[in-house]
């Protein structure tokens, strides 16, 4: 048996919304794999093969590894089964993004060096879930299965923040904030002000005025009411186009889920209210659905910056590019930054070639990070093509957070800068 596990904990809506479903299936069922008294709703993220091991050696390869990341997001979406050790295992779906993916592939590279792998930690396809029931269920399962695909599938946008590292006994350690960058001893991470306290600091980051959680209606017409107006900037989010899943290796299973998450991800932080400067490629793709279908389903004022695969649309205002002043910056929006792009109009070559100043654009994706990543110092450019950035819009005011003058370069929205 390991002597030390690491997995994130679920805070707030989601653990109450998880917890509640793992004590139902216990009662309703007769389950006793996955329940306590008070169920610990997580995901794990390193089991450990057995041997003793120096907690504290453990604490310093998480840290070493969490201290290169702070946003981290991950969906909650739906459930589903797998065969497990001891029978078969329901859980809660987790749709891990590629910073979560990076992480936990780290944090098993650094863990290796001081402990054993459990099988689990060695398979390249790692899974990422959150148990619901196991164990004792194999000839309930038809039942159960069936009893949880009547009900509403979870669907929760949120963020990894901590790093909890548990005793053999399942107790908590240490904790790290990969938010605030400290570490909390059990009494801190359980104290509810210091969550409070990291999640109001993830909400800033972000640009969020509330945690990306579902709210009440009255909620979201209170916000609307007297929210401050914000900027977003976003390019190529190819609705409909289900190559570019495999093109640029977005973490999606099909087209379906894509495109949902894009819509929730996009809605989530942007009201009604809100102006969304879109860098161009809404849709594309045979039998992709029309600009107005798309914008009808996205919340903002959205400003679109004509993309190669956009086609022209004579009720819609479509620029070949603008300018935008924010605070004492001048920036020019424009889909491809790069003027011997044959798609590119004279009147795009001339505005590239006479702009000397920052340039914000989508087109290039995460396929030519080299020359265009999210931040690029030496050319000046900002690439907002959804794979950089979280596949959300980006608010003017998170990125101006960056202090982007100092950055060299910085590769996705959530990774380490290199300054100057």
């Amino acid at each position: 048996m390991p002597n030390f596990f690491i997995e994130f904990r679920f805070q707030g809506h989601a653990k109450y919304q998880l917890r509640e479903l793992i004590r139902e299936i216990a009662h309703k069922f007769r389950v006793k794999g996955a329940t306590t008294y008070r169920p610990v709703p997580h995901v794990a993220l390193f089991y450990g093969g057995p041997g003793i091991v120096d907690i504290r050696k453990v604490c310093d390869a998480v840290e070493k590894v969490a201290k290169n990341y702070s946003l981290v997001p991950f969906e909650i979406d739906g459930f589903e089964w797998r065969d497990g050790e001891e029978g078969k295992v329901i859980a809660a779906t987790i749709n891990a993004s590629p910073e979560l993916k990076q992480l936990r592939q780290a944090l098993a590279h650094e863990l290796s060096h001081i402990s054993s792998l459990h099988r689990f930690d060695a398979q390249p396809d790692f899974w990422f879930h959150t148990t619901i029931a196991f164990k004792d269920i194999d000839q309930k399962f038809d039942r159960i299965w069936h009893y949880l695909n009547t009900k509403e599938k979870p669907h929760i946008n949120l963020y990894l923040m901590r790093i909890t590292v548990l005793n053999r006994d399942r107790r908590i350690e240490e904790e790290y904030d990969l938010i605030l960058k400290r570490w909390l001893d059990r009494r801190g991470a359980l104290n509810k002000n210091l969550y409070h306290e990291t999640e109001n600091r993830r909400k800033e980051l972000t640009g969020e005025s509330e945690p990306l959680e579902a709210k009440t209606p009255l909620w979201h017409f209170i916000r609307r009411l007297f929210a401050k107006k914000h900027l977003y900037l976003v390019g190529d989010t190819h609705f409909d186009h289900e190559n570019i899943i495999r093109y640029v290796g977005r973490p999606f299973q099909n087209v379906e889920e894509m495109n949902r998450t894009l819509i929730a991800r996009w809605n989530s932080i942007v009201l009604p209210s809100d102006t969304v400067c879109f860098l161009g490629d809404m849709s594309f793709g045979r039998g992709s659905r029309p600009l107005r279908y798309w914008m009808n389903k996205l919340h903002g004022r959205i400003k679109i910056i004509k993309g190669g695969h956009d086609p022209d649309d004579e009720s819609l205002e479509m620029l070949e590019f603008c300018e935008l002043s924010h605070k004492r910056y001048r920036f020019l929006l424009i889909h491809s930054p790069d003027p011997d792009d044959p798609d590119q109009t004279e009147r795009q070559k001339r505005k590239l070639e006479d702009w000397h100043g920052w340039i914000i654009h989508g087109h290039k994706h995460n396929n030519d990070v080299e020359n265009y990543p999210f931040i690029n110092g030496e050319r000046k450019t900002i690439n907002v093509s959804v794979e950089l950035i979280d596949y959300r819009p980006l608010s003017i005011d998170r990125l101006m957070s960056l202090n982007i003058d100092s950055i060299k370069r910085l590769e996705t929205l959530n990774s380490q800068p290199e300054r100057w």
